[in-house]
């Protein structure tokens, strides 16, 4: 059992619609629950009493009356004293305390928005759990043109982070195309700016798309520790793709001969709403990441390195190397394109055979589907569960600082951390539990 203030720390409760649990506590199961916490504090004979005093105290003159009434019979000497009357009434207002944290608990994912449980692929209530367990409530937001970006909430873990936020538009405004994007938009952490990161935003489902409201998804990346982070977006103006016949006006437009503007003629997107949105707010969330530290050997870029941490949640794995030859490959980073002896500029455009880097494993052969895991390969992180499952991911990047590689890979659906069985990079495999 989680203690009261845990729970209250990790919640920034609002008063938010998003707050509301879909399948909250039946009266009957809060008087369950509220029995058994009785009778195990030893307060079995008090229980119906105190219960039916909390269920007919409903704030009415009847209702105050007649808690008011029971409350002064006890006062009077006997087994009902003051003092003992008073300790039982404390005992009482606990476990009502403690059945709202059971409650929290039960229900530890009912900060989260449902879109969080759709993106993720949330099944059951212990999926929804463990979602919640990762999560923070945000709720900043900034306003240019008429235009709000609110960011609601995020849930993460410490090399991944999703932030839900939603793009609001003036009223009588319709948002209903099917992508949309900004002309700028940078992520990054201002008080930690070291180290590499990759994000990506994804436009979510629209209940209804006639509204004028975007909800968007940002999925970032990072060698730095992101919990208790804070966390920058700089956006600038709203666009969306033109159509096939503004398309084939640009074809028709001579060469550009000065820098363009967003949405002009030789855009290829068309401008929206004018607006530059930044805000900086906290990523408050509590990683719940396990950690090993293997030390294991694994040789890379021509040299010998060290496995030294691995990391990993419901949402993600992330794994930390460290050598020498990783610091001399990142300073003589291979050449991608060939030479260009062609006159024409054309050969620039051709990579280099030997510099191109292979996805193929070891034995040559590409795995494809096996297990339901497409392409993966020795360069990416492999997660095996112990019923022999290989883990679906969504791609492996990798960052380098210094002798030090950092390589994050996100689940496409939540697992158990409890269910893994090993971890594999490079051809070596690391048994978790």
């Amino acid at each position: 059992m989680k203690k009261l203030e845990d729970i209250m720390d990790h919640y920034e409760w609002k008063d938010s619609g998003t707050m509301i649990p879909d399948n909250p506590l039946s009266a009957e199961e809060k008087t369950r629950i509220l029995e058994k916490t009785l009778a195990k504090a030893g307060l079995a004979d008090a229980a119906s009493h105190g219960v039916q005093t909390a269920r007919t105290h409903t704030g009415s003159p009847a209702a105050d009356a007649s808690s008011k009434t029971a409350g002064r019979s006890g006062r009077e000497g006997g087994p009902g004293s003051a003092g003992s009357h008073r300790r039982k009434m404390w005992t009482l207002a606990a476990a009502c305390v403690l059945v709202l944290a059971m409650a929290t608990v039960s229900f530890a994912a009912i900060a989260l928005d449902k879109n969080f449980f759709d993106f993720f692929g949330a099944k059951n209530q212990e999926q929804q759990e463990m979602l919640g367990n990762l999560s923070a409530v945000i709720d900043r937001q900034t306003t240019d043109n008429g235009w709000t970006l609110d960011v609601r909430e995020a849930v993460g873990d410490g090399n991944t982070v999703n932030v839900l936020f939603d793009l609001i538009a003036p009223e009588g405004t319709t948002l209903d195309q099917d992508y949309y994007s900004f002309s700028t938009a940078f992520v990054d952490l201002p008080d930690n700016p070291r180290g590499g990161a990759g994000y990506y935003f994804e436009l979510l489902p629209d209940d209804d798309p006639a509204d004028n409201k975007l909800t968007m998804m940002l999925c970032y990346d990072t060698e730095r520790n992101l919990s208790g982070s804070t966390m920058r977006f700089r956006f600038s103006d709203l666009m969306v793709p033109k159509n096939q016949e503004e398309m084939a006006l640009i074809d028709a437009l001579p060469p550009r001969t000065e820098p363009g503007t967003p949405g002009d003629e030789y855009d290829v997107n068309k401008l929206v709403a004018s607006g530059n949105w930044e805000i900086d707010f906290p990523l408050n969330y509590r990683d719940v990441s396990a950690a090993i530290k293997p030390d294991a050997n694994i040789s890379l870029y021509g040299g010998d390195c060290k496995i030294t941490q691995v990391r990993y949640s419901p949402i993600s794995v992330s794994m930390t190397i460290k050598g020498k030859s990783i610091a001399v490959y990142d300073s003589q980073p291979p050449e991608i394109y060939g030479t260009d002896n062609s006159g024409d500029g054309s050969a620039a455009l051709q990579p280099a055979d030997d510099a191109m880097i292979s996805l193929e494993p070891a034995g040559g052969e590409s795995q494809g589907a096996e297990n339901g895991v497409y392409g993966t390969t020795d360069q990416e992180l492999r997660v095996t569960l112990k019923d022999g499952t290989v883990v679906a991911t969504g791609g492996t990047g990798t960052s380098i600082t210094g002798n030090t590689l950092t390589v994050n890979s996100r689940f496409q659906e939540i697992i158990d951390p409890a269910d893994i069985a090993s971890i594999s990079y490079g051809g070596v495999e690391i048994p978790v539990n």
